[in-house]
């Protein structure tokens, strides 16, 4: 006798079972009602065994794009980064040697303040190559900002929008205070994907939630 793969239950006249993906066998079917709270749980419109997306549940989730795995690691090790710019910048800077040896250590200092600006917008240029793609592919933009607008960010307990209000400052106040404007950039930016992806995950419940709730 045929059982749901959720709770093993038989199917009934009011509960039927369904066959909503490829799976066959003892897992092929489900009931609909468990199949819609399993969903909400995951958070996951395809079957994680046979990768098919459900298709007796009417849910358009916003997806997450798959970048590169050095690309999105780099995006959340700023200060690495940071470091590898300021390695490269010393390896082109033909002067740095010359300059360092006459004037001694005071040299490095002020050539590193001078060019800790350019380090960080090139820091939030690579936070923009990932975000800018990522926030184009969805389909209701409006509910993401809305759902931004709304959550906290746990490292500062602010909403996004302030997240942004202090990346702008850093980078201003790295032009007058090259270590303070720093740390304010790379603690924002340490974050930055990883909390584009809590938006998603937001956005998506919410959908979820509303579709179970009407019934679906």
């Amino acid at each position: 006798m045929a059982t749901c793969r959720i709770c093993y239950e038989e199917g009934t006249v009011a509960m039927p079972l369904l066959n909503p993906c490829d799976c066959k066998g003892s897992v092929e079917f489900q009931h609909k009602h468990c199949l819609t709270q399993w969903i909400e749980t995951s958070l996951m419109e395809n079957c994680e065994l046979c990768k098919v997306k459900y298709d007796s549940v009417d849910l358009t989730l916003e997806v997450i794009p798959a970048f590169h795995p050095l690309l999105t690691r780099l995006s959340t090790r700023a200060p690495l980064v940071l470091a590898l710019e300021a390695m490269l910048y010393l390896m082109c800077c033909e002067s740095f040697g010359e300059a360092t040896v006459r004037k001694g250590p005071d040299a490095f200092f002020q050539m590193m303040s001078d060019v800790t600006p350019l380090l960080l917008f090139g820091l939030v240029g690579l936070q923009l190559i990932l975000l800018v793609p990522a926030i184009r592919v969805l389909k209701d933009r409006g509910r993401y900002f809305r759902t931004a607008w709304s959550c906290r960010f746990a490292v500062f307990s602010v909403s996004p929008f302030w997240c942004v209000v202090i990346l702008a400052a850093g980078l201003v106040i790295s032009f007058y205070n090259a270590v303070a404007g720093a740390l304010m950039v790379v603690s924002v930016c340490l974050h930055t994907w990883n909390l584009h992806q809590v938006i998603v995950r937001y956005v998506n419940r919410d959908i979820i939630r509303g579709a179970v709730a009407a019934g679906i």
